[in-house]
């Protein structure tokens, strides 16, 4: 991402964001507490990782100037493949339904990911469509979103193999493609507008017309014969290939949308199907429609903004279907053989934002980062050893919550004196969590100019104290074999709330 657009995606993230972020975050009371254990206090710190997202990244560049051949030392000259640009080292929220740096970053991926993919996708199929799956507006966006999850997956179910083969659903025809989510506030009824766009492949095409072609054009040429006129669409009706009553009305629709109809429980029979032209820049166009922001952060008024921040948490936006789930292939470029070697130049770069100037420099490596670039590169095993351990403790910290939630279920949020109680523990954990995991990096990692010296069990008061012994007790019994595809269900029972 150009320098410059970075600087424009982080002045509205400091200024318009921030302030709406902040008004709503205000208006919390202490009680605040939500379902999936939000409080006050794990809210400012997520308005906090984003407000401070990208202020510092190292950036690691190859660019490859030439390939020797082995067998004979000759030299040519490297025409196709391009350079490669990786985030070494950063501070970035990874919240791209709010954060517009981080959306923008997501979208830029995704599009380097699956350009070529799609690409070749386009030649080796017969036909392209963008599908637009929409749903009725909804109150809330949980509901929004689960609503239009579940009305994707029974649309998909519709076209999955059967004994005696495929079903006679419109989504068997489709072999490839991919989707991405978008969250907008309805024009006039200002409830959430969640839908989802699809670029399909198919080497059938997709029966997206409302009317039989042949009946239809039957009864057009009769009534210009008898009548000389374009027949209206009561007179159509004979042509329809199905009806749906919504709102007491009787609708034509095509088969694609009343599968969606069924799929939706009658809740939508709004899914709009184009024919892309394969040969054409046309699918390149769909694409960056489809794989863009996933949401219109600037039109959402404040209180939704929130409600994105305390919901969005394992959630999805973006999906692939049939063999688009597969590992993207390699680029289309220059083919190096067994013979022939790289020659590459790699150079790190430092990329510094300014708070009072509002502007991204170019820094180079200091003496600090390039010593933390080497100690990363010098432990780059440990680095992974360390994420085997993480996922340990995520397992482990999910488990804790999870049984936090049934006090919730239990009690409701109408309490407030029990949401106070449950407050502090869901604070106690996840401060005991944040420290366990800079335990772990500290004794396995061991980088000191990476630490967090904030996070440091001598600081933990006694209810936080518990918790952490509950991950140190518990997770040292997993041998480190089994740290990938650990469980619970091999830990002991832990007593939760502090009981004995």
């Amino acid at each position: 991402m150009e320098l410059a657009k970075m600087e424009q995606l982080k002045h509205y993230s400091e200024n318009e964001l921030y302030k709406k972020l902040k008004s709503s975050f205000n208006g919390l009371s202490e009680s605040f507490l939500t379902e999936n254990l939000q409080t006050k206090k794990s809210i400012k710190e997520k308005i906090d990782r984003i407000i401070n997202c990208s202020t510092r990244q190292i950036i690691h560049k190859s660019k490859i100037t030439g390939i020797v051949d082995t067998t004979d030392g000759t030299i040519r000259e490297n025409k196709n493949i391009p350079e490669k640009t990786n985030l070494y080292f950063g501070n970035s929220c990874n919240q791209y339904l709010l954060c517009p740096v981080c959306a923008r970053k997501h979208a830029d991926i995704l599009k380097a990911k699956y350009h070529d993919k799609i690409k070749s996708e386009s030649q080796k199929y017969k036909y392209a469509y963008m599908i637009t799956f929409t749903l009725e507006n909804q109150l809330s966006f949980n509901d929004g979103y689960d609503l239009l999850q579940e009305s994707i997956r029974n649309f998909r179910r519709q076209g999955q193999k059967r004994n005696n083969g495929k079903s006679r659903g419109e989504s068997g025809k489709i072999l490839s493609g991919i989707g991405c989510g978008e969250v907008k506030e309805g024009e006039k009824s200002k409830k959430w507008h969640i839908h989802n766009h699809f670029i399909v492949f198919t080497n059938e095409k997709l029966d997206y017309s409302v009317y039989d072609p042949e009946k239809k054009q039957s009864i057009i040429l009769q009534y210009k014969r008898e009548l000389n006129r374009y027949p209206t669409k009561d007179e159509l009706r004979p042509a329809v290939k199905n009806f749906v009553t919504v709102n007491d009305k009787i609708r034509p629709v095509s088969k694609l949308s009343y599968e969606w109809y069924k799929a939706t429980g009658g809740r939508g029979i709004n899914i709009d199907c184009r024919p892309l032209e394969t040969k054409t820049k046309n699918v390149s166009d769909a694409v960056n429609e489809v794989i863009k922001y996933a949401s219109k952060i600037n039109e959402l008024p404040e209180y939704k903004l929130l409600e994105i921040l305390v919901n969005k948490d394992k959630k999805r936006f973006f999906t692939t279907w049939g063999t688009m789930r597969k590992k993207t292939e390699e680029s289309e470029g220059e083919t190096v053989k067994d013979t022939e070697e790289l020659l590459t130049v790699d150079y790190m770069d430092s990329i510094v934002y300014n708070y009072s100037s509002g502007k991204y420099t170019r820094d180079g490596l200091t003496e600090r980062d390039n010593e933390i670039v080497l100690e990363l590169y010098a432990k780059r095993e440990k680095l992974k050893e360390y994420r085997a351990k993480i996922n340990k403790a995520r397992v482990l910290n999910n488990r804790l919550m999870d049984d936090l939630k049934r006090l919730v279920i239990l009690h409701g949020l109408s309490d407030e004196k029990n949401n106070l109680k449950v407050i502090f523990e869901v604070d106690s954990l996840r401060k005991a969590y944040k420290t366990y995991l800079e335990y772990i990096f500290r004794h396995t990692v061991n980088i000191p100019k990476l630490r967090n010296r904030r996070l440091d069990k001598k600081l933990l008061n006694k209810k936080e104290q518990f918790y952490y012994n509950i991950f140190n007790r518990t997770l040292k019994f997993i041998p480190e074999k089994k740290c990938r595809k650990w469980s619970f269900q091999s830990a002991p029972n832990v007593k939760m709330l502090g009981e004995k």
